[in-house]
């Protein structure tokens, strides 16, 4: 995860004063959102179905916190269930923040169960630009939901810890990786 951090940096170029983003639950949208108080803005809206997110970033005074409500996944501490997918389809998001446990080029952007997936279709559908959020260590792995094709994500936020095999196969597949290194 430290390598990981590296790369987020290059999110922050994105994101302006008054832009209204999402972060998807885990562990690296957690250190995304650890670094959004550090940027030069004074204003920031952000979504999340992460408790924990939540709680960080309410306590900032310029970056106005909305939980994406519904039953709360005691293993994820996050909601990811149809009525936080219902909250979601009533907002338009300057971008998007997508979290994974499991991806490659191959099977692209995959999830756990099927909760899950529908609320990462929304969360990418109200959005402008999407962000995948995902460790190398995650890579080469596959779980039975779809996501979406990696090269449907704006950029990939992804460390150095890819091969090179696997940053051609992405770059072959349409993806836009932005490194830590």
């Amino acid at each position: 995860m430290p390598e990981l951090r590296l790369a987020l940096p290059c999110c922050f170029r994105d994101i302006k004063n008054e832009d209204f983003i999402a972060l998807d639950a885990g562990t690296t949208s957690l250190e995304l959102a650890r670094l959004l108080p550090t940027l030069p803005l004074t204003s920031l809206g952000v979504v999340t179905p992460d408790l924990e997110i939540a709680l960080l970033l309410s306590g900032c005074d310029h970056i106005s916190v909305y939980l994406s409500g519904g039953l709360v996944d005691p293993v994820s501490r996050a909601c990811n269930d149809s009525d936080a997918v219902a909250y979601l389809r009533g907002l338009r998001l300057t971008m998007a923040f997508v979290g994974t446990n499991v991806w490659d080029a191959h099977h692209g952007v995959t999830t756990s169960t099927p909760a899950k997936m529908h609320y990462k279709h929304q969360l990418m559908a109200s959005a402008d630009k999407t962000f995948l959020l995902a460790d190398a260590s995650k890579y080469a792995k596959f779980s039975p939901w779809l996501v979406a094709g990696v090269e449907r994500f704006d950029h990939i936020i992804t460390d150095s810890g890819l091969t090179a095999e696997a940053r051609a196969a992405l770059h072959d597949a349409g993806a836009r990786l932005c490194l830590s290194d």
